[in-house]
């Protein structure tokens, strides 16, 4: 995302609560709620909003052991074929990653690129949203296709 560096390092660049939450939001970066796209920098990859603003639905459906036991690196870890919240047994939930404009450096770190929430499909968050991908194209190739694994339910 910026490396070792404090969101704010810089200038702002990520969309998330300054202040004190939740009765002062001082907006020092320029929003007191969602930013538009390309509000900020892209990161050394090219991506954009990568962390903050929203979270953002995953393919990936919710079980708390999913991603092993975090001492080992995984590259491009699939999702379980089924979901399971201990908290709530009968609820089908999604994988939600990024945090929003709601998280703060100071009391809620969603907004970290290994941070992981869930919620169900039917949710009314207003600070929820998706991200449409696409597969970089290869040296020569013409242009960018839909990346395949993308859930399109």
């Amino acid at each position: 995302m910026w490396g070792d560096a404090a969101p704010d390092e810089g200038g702002w660049r990520v969309n998330i609560w300054q202040g004190t939450f939740p009765t002062t939001n001082t907006k020092a970066d320029g929003f007191a709620a969602t930013a538009p796209v390309r509000a900020f920098a892209a990161n050394a990859y090219g991506a954009l909003a990568m962390s903050g603003n929203v979270w953002e639905w995953c393919s990936d459906w919710y079980h708390p052991q999913a991603y092993g036991d975090g001492k080992q690196v995984l590259v491009d870890p699939q999702g379980p074929t089924r979901s399971f919240d201990p908290q709530e047994p009968g609820a089908q939930k999604r994988v939600m990653r990024g945090g929003s404009y709601l998280c703060s450096d100071t009391y809620c770190l969603g907004y970290l690129p290994g941070t992981r929430m869930k919620s169900t499909p039917d949710t009314s968050l207003c600070h929820t949203g998706f991200r449409c991908a696409l597969t970089a194209p290869g040296p020569g190739s013409a242009g960018a296709v839909p990346d395949k694994r993308v859930d399109k339910r």
